[in-house]
């Protein structure tokens, strides 16, 4: 635990939080642009630095001078900053999560779906409204605000911004705190349970654990003096492990490139490189043979990479849910009438898949009820 708080207690230094801030102004609205001038915004929706480039940009200036090579601590903090903007997907691989536009606007998603309650579901605007207090949504000019915030304004029209400084403040205010609530969760409570106590892996997060962890022989170099002889850790070829280490660098970029590519030869696109990187491989027969039960299988790229890395009773657990869920459960409950058997139902994915039907919507226990316990 002294080790612990020895590597993290120089994260918030003044230059850590200065480029943090600049993080989130500059990342933050270049990726709004970004989302709102594609025609996939789900694939391309945020504008970030990949993790492993951002390291590769500290071990070099670090070269040229200690002084600015940002400390372990620093950099996991000013990582995690760009994680927020970038999504889940930026530990994993560098990139920009699905759909990332509710982690950009952060606390205003709130302001967003409450002009969504007023200006769209009239069945609830009354109800919404009684219940919305002015420090959430203005009250004074509640319904030009929330037809412009949803509908955007019309020719002549003056944004009040100063109605909506205090629900600003408000939404921002609690986006801060489920972050620190999230994170201390994670970091103080279950954290060393999970990973020193019950030893669970999370293998997601390696490739950036394992260059984080090369940035302490820069540190421990840097103290002693020894700079100029140095060698960052990160370019010794002569490392077996750091061979191996970009060896999977450029696997992983030569299918990580797939859907860009894809965006100027389409046929590619069935190489794996539909949107965000991932093929379908739809079982027609089996479909025929025993209707109701999936029988979409999605490859995704990443999940390629994660198989190699991850422990082999994890990967049965996926082995069994499958074949007992999405398979048996389904056929059977189709069979019985449990649920109705709609067509097409076998190649459903995301929203309205069969598994989060009622009355076992394992889909739903799954993605949020794990979670809830947990917490």
């Amino acid at each position: 635990m002294k080790e612990k708080l020895e590597m993290l207690a120089p994260a918030l230094t003044l230059r850590s939080v200065i480029i943090v801030v600049l993080e989130a102004i500059i990342f933050s609205v270049l990726s709004e642009i970004m989302y709102l001038h594609t025609a996939k915004p789900a694939t391309f929706s945020a504008f970030i630095i990949p993790w492993f480039w951002m390291i590769v940009l500290n071990e070099a200036l670090g070269k040229i001078s200690p002084k600015l090579r940002l400390k372990r601590g620093e950099m996991i903090l000013v990582l995690y900053a760009m994680a927020i903007i970038g999504g889940h997907y930026y530990i994993v691989k560098g990139s920009a999560s699905t759909a990332n536009l509710q982690a950009i606007m952060s606390g205003h998603t709130g302001l967003i779906t409450s002009a969504q309650s007023w200006t769209v579901l009239e069945a609830v605007r009354d109800h919404w409204s009684r219940l919305t207090p002015g420090f959430m949504f203005p009250l004074e000019g509640r319904d030009l605000i929330a037809f412009q915030i949803w509908n955007g304004k019309k020719p002549g029209d003056i944004f009040p911004w100063s109605l909506l400084t205090i629900p600003i403040i408000y939404w921002e205010t609690i986006t801060i705190l489920i972050f620190i609530m999230c994170i201390s969760w994670t970091f103080l409570v279950i954290g060393s349970s999970w990973i020193e106590i019950e030893r669970l892996p999370f293998p997601w997060a390696v490739p950036l654990t394992y260059t984080i962890g090369l940035l302490k022989e820069s540190e421990e170099i840097t103290s002693q003096g020894e700079q100029g002889s140095y060698k960052p850790k990160i370019f010794d070829f002569k490392d077996p492990l750091i061979r191996a280490f970009y060896i999977g660098l450029l696997i992983g970029f030569a299918g990580s490139i797939m859907p860009v590519l894809a965006e100027a030869l389409p046929p590619l696109a069935w190489a794996g490189a539909v949107q965000w990187g991932y093929m379908d491989v739809n079982l027609y027969s089996l479909a025929a043979m025993f209707p109701g039960a999936n029988w979409t299988l999605r490859i995704h790229l990443e999940y390629l990479a994660l198989w190699l890395i991850m422990p082999n009773d994890v990967l049965w657990t996926f082995i069994i849910v499958q074949v007992v869920l999405n398979w048996i459960w389904l056929y059977t409950a189709v069979r019985l009438g449990i649920i109705p058997y709609e067509p097409g139902m076998e190649f459903y994915v995301y929203g309205g898949a069969p598994g989060g039907w009622e009355p076992f919507s394992y889909m739903i226990m799954g993605t949020v009820g794990v979670p809830f316990f947990i917490g």
